[in-house]
């Protein structure tokens, strides 16, 4: 189910969702793993953990509600966040994983803070649901 739950690139790829859900890190990053600080391999559990039991569990209802929302306005872009949006917000919050790009919350250096974000890229609800979207991180 896990797998499903991805988007449809990462769904399409069932090795990629296991690479960037696991416990292991991917082959790409064992090069850099003796640089990552324990606060890295604390935080990507953190992240994983929320994305594994808050983020896709909640997806299909995140998405259901969203559609609901978009019927009430000209444009998608309109519409306000899903309450699941909000209920996934405070979970994030309460783990402590909530704007989650700003330094003072995560403590990484950006080479520990990037692998991070591409779990985030494979999982858009979870990317929101931490306020670590762009324009505000990455790429500001």
């Amino acid at each position: 189910w896990l797998k499903q739950s991805l988007p449809a690139k990462t769904a399409a790829n069932p090795a990629m969702a296991d690479l960037l859900l696991s416990d292991e890190l991917p082959a790409d990053l064992l090069p850099m793993k003796h640089r990552f600080t324990p606060k890295f391999f604390e935080a990507r559990k953190k992240m994983v953990a929320f994305i594994q039991q808050d983020v896709l569990p909640n997806k299909e209802e995140w998405h259901r509600q969203r559609a609901e929302l978009e019927k009430t306005v000209d444009h998608p872009t309109k519409a306000p966040m899903p309450a699941m949006h909000y209920e996934l917000q405070k979970k994030a919050k309460e783990r402590g994983i909530f704007n989650f790009f700003l330094p003072e919350v995560c403590q990484l250096s950006c080479s520990e803070y990037a692998p991070l974000q591409e779990i985030l890229g494979a999982c858009p609800e979870a990317n929101q649901a931490m306020n670590c979207m762009a324009p505000d991180t990455g790429n500001m």
